[in-house]
């Protein structure tokens, strides 16, 4: 019941943290208002969290996953779902999925790593684990015959690691305004026409 109450609580202030900051923006939007805002203390916020930061990676990861609402004990990364048997519609179906919640965090991410170099290099180290996700699936489709053979692991990683960017899902849907299932669409051609033999 205990670890229940912590759960719920720690899910509470990440839906906040996530109201607060995509209405507010991260540096107009403090761990006291939060905190308010939730209904739980402030001591316990730094608790769970550690630092504002901490709290805003933790808004972004719930975000992509769709568990901003649905609940934290739900999270598995899309990543698990790709590498038994990789195909361009499965894994633009799972990026689509994780971008429709994580790029508004991301813009966030990337206004606040500008000024912030610990939030830049947070954001690093969470690229650096995507890019590492999209060489365990270029390795998946190489082991079952799929990868093009024109195309060398390094540079399937790199296009992939390109193609599935919250930049490019930024660009195309929140900027011009394409709906998620068309950038599905079209994303599933592009990984296709590039990688796939």
């Amino acid at each position: 019941l205990r670890r229940q109450g912590a759960e719920r609580t720690r899910q509470s202030i990440v839906r906040t943290a996530h109201e607060l900051f995509l209405a507010k923006g991260y540096a107009s939007t403090t761990l006291k208002e939060i905190a308010e805002a939730a209904d739980v203390a402030l001591p316990t916020v730094y608790a769970i969290f550690g630092t504002k930061r901490d709290l805003l990676l933790a808004v972004f990861n719930a975000a992509r996953l769709g568990t901003v609402s649905e609940g934290l004990g739900h999270e598995h990364e899309p990543i698990e779902d790709m590498l038994p048997q990789p195909s361009a519609q499965l894994i633009a179906a799972e990026v689509t999925h994780t971008r429709r919640g994580g790029a508004p965090v991301a813009r966030i991410i990337g206004k606040a790593a500008a000024a912030d170099p610990h939030i830049a290099d947070l954001w690093e180290r969470t690229q650096a684990a995507r890019y590492a996700n999209m060489r365990r699936v270029v390795q998946a489709m190489r082991r079952q015959g799929t990868l093009a053979e024109e195309v060398s692991a390094s540079e399937a990683a790199d296009i992939l690691w390109t193609l599935t960017s919250n930049e490019l899902y930024e660009l195309l849907v929140l900027d011009r305004g394409w709906m998620p299932a068309r950038y599905e669409q079209w994303l599933a051609k592009m990984i296709d026409c590039a990688l796939f033999s």
